[in-house]
This record gives C-alpha cells, sequence and structure tokens, in this order.
C-alpha cells in the first residue's frame, strides 16, 4: 500500500520517506503535510484534497509508489 484516501477529512494519504515527505511539505506547504503523530513521523503525509494541484500529487503519488512496489518492478520506472 502507498496511498489512501480519508474523504471524511479532505485528505489523501502518501506513505513516503521522511525526507520526501520534508521537501513536498517545504515545497509545497498548503498541498501536504504530516499526519499528525507517530504516522507522520515515520512519513505519512496528508494530501489536501481541496488545494492539490494535480501533478504535483501526481508527482507525490509516483514516489510513493516507487518505494512500496517491488524493487523488481519500480526499477523499471523512471520518476
Amino acid at each position: 500500500m502507498f496511498a489512501t484516501l480519508r474523504p471524511e477529512k479532505l485528505r489523501g494519504v502518501l506513505l513516503l520517506t521522511r525526507e520526501d515527505q520534508s521537501l513536498l511539505c517545504e515545497t509545497s506547504r498548503n498541498m501536504f503535510e504530516p499526519v499528525p503523530g507517530s504516522w507522520g513521523e515515520k512519513g505519512s503525509t496528508y494530501v489536501v484534497l481541496d488545494s492539490a494541484d494535480p501533478d504535483a500529487v501526481r508527482h507525490a503519488m509516483a514516489i510513493a509508489w516507487k518505494r512500496a512496489a517491488p524493487k523488481s518492478v519500480s526499477a523499471r520506472h523512471i520518476l
């Protein structure tokens, strides 16, 4: 699993590394934010759906997918 949807919170959740989370939160502060608590400390990141740019979300989802996919599959795909 690399992503989930939390429609009741108007959020999606991506499972990222802490480094990727920090970069996305820094560069797109209004679209991405760490999930509160220990999940966020491990890289779980909210996608704020009502302010999300489709291209930025697509890129972030690709990062999360590449991290979760089997290495034999993800190695064939360039981000």
